[in-house]
C-alpha cells in the first residue's frame, strides 16, 4: 500500500491529524461492532476493512500501543441456563474488552472472538431431533436473549434441564425459529 492509498483508505484530508484521524476511525468501528454484535455474518467483511485500516495507518507512520490478550471462557454446558449465561457473561465481557482495544487489529481479535463464542453457542444447540426446519428462518432475526431466557427457566421449572430432554417437548415457535437460526449460523461459521 502507498501513502496516498492510504490517506485514501482513513479519508485523511491534508489539515486533518492523523493520530485524530485513527482515534475516530477506531471509535466509529466500535460503536458498529457493539451495534451489529449479534450479526457475525459481517464480520469477515468488516475485518477484512479493519485490516486494511490498520495497514494504512502504519503506512503513514503511525504506531498502535500493545494490545492486551483477549479473554474468553469456555462455554460451560452443563445445563441450558448455565449454557445460556455463559454465552452472555462471554458476549458481554467481550464487549467490555472494546473500552481497551488500541488498533484495528485488537478490533479484529474481539470479532473473531465473538465469533468463537457465538459458534460454541449455535454448537449447543446443534440438536439432531429438531430438524423439521420452520419456514421462512432469517438469519439476522434474532430472538430477544431475555425471551429465550425465559423459556429456559420456564423448562427448569418442569425439571427440564438438559437438551436432549427436549427432544419430545413442544418448543414454541418463536423459540424454535432461534434455534434453527443458530444452526444456519453453525454452518456458515464452519
Amino acid at each position: 500500500m502507498t501513502k496516498s492509498e492510504a490517506v485514501i483508505h482513513l479519508s485523511l484530508a491534508v489539515d486533518d491529524d492523523l493520530d485524530d484521524c485513527i482515534e475516530m476511525a477506531l471509535f466509529k468501528a466500535k460503536q458498529e461492532l457493539i451495534q451489529k454484535v449479534d450479526n457475525v455474518f459481517v464480520f469477515p467483511a468488516k475485518e477484512k476493512r479493519l485490516s486494511i485500516l490498520q495497514e494504512a495507518s502504519i503506512e503513514l507512520g503511525y504506531t498502535f500501543p500493545k494490545e492486551v490478550n483477549i479473554q474468553l471462557l469456555p462455554i460451560t454446558t452443563d445445563t441450558i441456563e448455565t449454557a445460556f449465561h455463559s454465552f452472555q457473561r462471554n458476549r458481554a465481557m467481550l464487549l467490555g474488552q472494546l473500552n481497551r482495544v488500541n488498533s484495528f487489529a485488537g478490533l479484529i481479535a474481539i470479532h473473531q472472538s465473538i465469533e468463537s463464542n457465538y459458534r460454541d453457542w449455535a454448537l449447543f444447540w446443534d440438536l439432531e431431533f429438531l430438524d423439521d426446519p420452520l419456514e421462512d428462518i432469517k438469519r439476522t432475526s434474532i430472538l430477544d436473549s431475555m425471551r429465550f431466557l425465559q423459556w429456559i427457566l420456564d423448562l427448569k421449572d418442569q425439571g427440564i434441564e438438559q437438551t436432549n430432554l427436549l427432544k419430545d417437548l413442544s418448543i414454541p415457535t418463536d423459540v424454535k425459529h432461534e434455534i434453527c437460526r443458530l444452526k444456519i449460523v453453525l454452518e456458515k461459521l464452519k
